[in-house]
């Protein structure tokens, strides 16, 4: 999963070099939007979906108040990095010599702590595909944790209007399959769910995916 970020700071030189290095050393970091004014942040982020924010803040006059409850962030600051963590706390981090290299330091262990939360998010899918029935040995029911994975990582409810453009089609795409292939076998697994369960309704892929979304996101 590639962590969409915007990075933030009215410093071009700094900001060129500090984006140069996070895609040459942390290829997860999706350097998704540029932005060198504190409107042009503001409109971003009330327009787009990012997972991560990179300011200097130097560069502003924001508080933390403003910031919070808008995104997981790094903030550079003069001689640290404050980086807020889940429970709404904070960590801080001095930096040492070079600044670049202490973020792009950060980010690694940033996409380390990501890959693990994954992980867990995709095991604890897994359990809930399992305790509705559906067989774990079943490749649908695997496309069906991909279908769910993608909506959860996009954060977009949106996607579930058009499972088949949004979703099915990017399943196809990553496993060289045909979408009536990943189609079709979303519907088998779904269906032997069903019958494996008991349930005297059948439920569709769409409805199995929402209800599974509404407890993660």
């Amino acid at each position: 999963m590639s962590i969409q970020a915007l990075f933030v700071s009215k410093d071009m030189l700094s900001l060129k070099q500090l984006v140069n290095s996070t895609v040459s050393q942390c290829n997860e970091i999706y350097v998704k939007y540029i932005a060198n004014t504190k409107s042009e942040m503001l409109e971003i982020l009330s327009r787009h979906y990012v997972d991560l924010l990179i300011l200097d803040i130097r560069d502003f006059d924001f508080t933390l108040n403003e910031l919070i409850k808008k995104i997981n962030f790094l903030i550079i600051c003069q001689t640290e990095l404050l980086i807020k963590l889940v429970n709404e706390s904070y960590q801080k981090v001095q930096i040492e010599e070079n600044k670049i290299e202490s973020v792009c330091n950060l980010l690694k262990e940033i996409i380390k702590n990501n890959r693990i939360a994954n992980c867990n998010i995709k095991n604890n899918i897994l359990l809930e595909l399992s305790n509705m029935g559906y067989n774990l040995k079943h490749i649908g029911t695997y496309y069906v944790l991909e279908a769910i994975m993608l909506i959860y990582e996009a954060n977009s409810w949106d996607k579930l209007d058009n499972l088949q453009k949004n979703i099915y089609t990017v399943i196809a795409k990553n496993h060289n399959k045909s979408l009536n292939n990943i189609k079709t076998n979303i519907i088998k697994a779904t269906n032997l769910k069903s019958r494996k369960s008991g349930m005297a309704l059948e439920y569709t892929p769409k409805e199995v995916i929402t209800h599974i979304l509404t407890k993660f996101l």
